[in-house]
C-alpha cells in the first residue's frame, strides 16, 4: 500500500472517530441513548474522578434527532446530555441522560419548605381580660380572649413559589395558677364569652398564652396540602391581682 493509501485510511478513522472522542463511537451512543433513558438528574461536574473512573458528560446521541428521534433533543431546544463512568479501561458504565434545563430547576423539599414555613415571622397572641385593669376576684368567672388570626404568605423558595395559608392549630391558656387550657376557640369578651377562669385564692398571678401555628402550603400553584410542622408563640406574661370580695351590709 502506498503512503497517501496509508495517509487517506488513517484520516477516514479519524474523521469517523471525530464524532464523539471521548467515548465510544457513534453506533455506541445511540445504543447507549436507547438504553439509558431520561429520568436520572444531571451530575454535580461533567468530568469528575473517582477510585472506579471518571464521571463525563456528552451529548446522548452525536447523531441527533435524526439518528435517534425528537427525544434527542430537550423540550428547550438544547441536545439531550449524558453522563456515564469511564472505567480506566475506556468503558463507559453507568449511563444517564438528562436535560440540563430540567436539573438546574430546583425544586423545594418538604424540609425546605418546613423551613420557609418558620421563617415567616408570627406575633404573639396578644392576651386580654374582663373585668380589665388588671384586677379580678376569687371565685369569679374572669374572662378571657384573643384576636382570631389568619395569614396568606408567599415566599420564593429555591426555584418555586410556595404560597402559605396560615391558621392558628390551638391555644395553651396559662392563668397563673398552676392550671391551664387549651383550646382551638379564641374566645370573646362580655357577653359572648366562651372562655372563662375562676380562681380559688387571693394573689398575684401571671397570666400568658401560647399560640400554635399551623399552615396549609401550595407550590407553584398545585393543590394544597397540608404542613405537619407547627410554630408556637407565647405572649409576654401579663399580672393579674386576685382580689377577695368583702360584703358590706347597706341600709336600704
Amino acid at each position: 500500500m502506498s503512503r497517501v493509501a496509508i495517509f487517506a485510511a488513517v484520516a477516514a478513522l479519524c474523521f469517523a472517530g471525530s464524532a464523539y472522542a471521548d467515548g465510544p463511537s457513534v453506533d455506541a451512543a445511540e445504543d447507549a441513548f436507547v438504553a439509558a433513558g431520561t429520568s436520572s438528574p444531571n451530575p454535580s461536574s461533567a468530568h469528575v474522578s473517582t477510585s472506579t473512573g471518571t464521571w463525563k458528560q456528552r451529548d446522548a446521541c452525536p447523531g441527533g434527532v435524526r439518528a435517534c428521534g425528537p427525544d434527542a433533543v430537550c423540550s428547550d431546544g438544547t441536545p439531550l446530555q449524558q453522563a456515564y463512568l469511564e472505567t480506566p479501561s475506556g468503558k463507559a458504565t453507568q449511563i444517564t441522560n438528562f436535560c440540563p434545563g430540567d436539573a438546574a430547576e430546583k425544586k423545594p423539599t418538604i424540609t425546605d419548605v418546613e423551613h420557609a414555613f418558620k421563617s415567616i415571622p408570627m406575633a404573639p397572641s396578644p392576651v386580654y381580660i374582663q373585668p380589665p385593669d388588671g384586677e379580678t376576684l376569687v371565685n369569679f368567672d374572669t374572662i378571657y380572649f384573643t384576636t382570631p388570626f389568619t395569614n396568606d404568605v408567599t415566599l420564593h423558595v429555591l426555584d418555586s413559589s410556595v404560597a402559605f395559608h396560615i391558621t392558628v392549630q390551638k391555644y395553651v391558656w396559662h392563668f397563673g395558677d398552676g392550671h391551664s387550657l387549651t383550646t382551638t376557640d379564641p374566645g370573646a369578651a362580655y357577653p359572648d364569652q366562651t372562655i372563662v377562669h375562676r380562681y380559688l385564692k387571693k394573689g398575684p398571678v401571671s397570666v400568658s398564652l401560647e399560640t400554635v401555628y399551623q399552615a396549609d402550603y401550595a407550590i407553584d400553584g398545585a393543590a394544597q396540602q397540608h404542613l405537619a410542622d407547627t410554630v408556637t408563640t407565647t405572649s409576654t406574661p401579663q399580672q393579674l391581682t386576685v382580689l377577695t370580695a368583702t360584703p358590706h351590709l347597706v341600709a336600704d
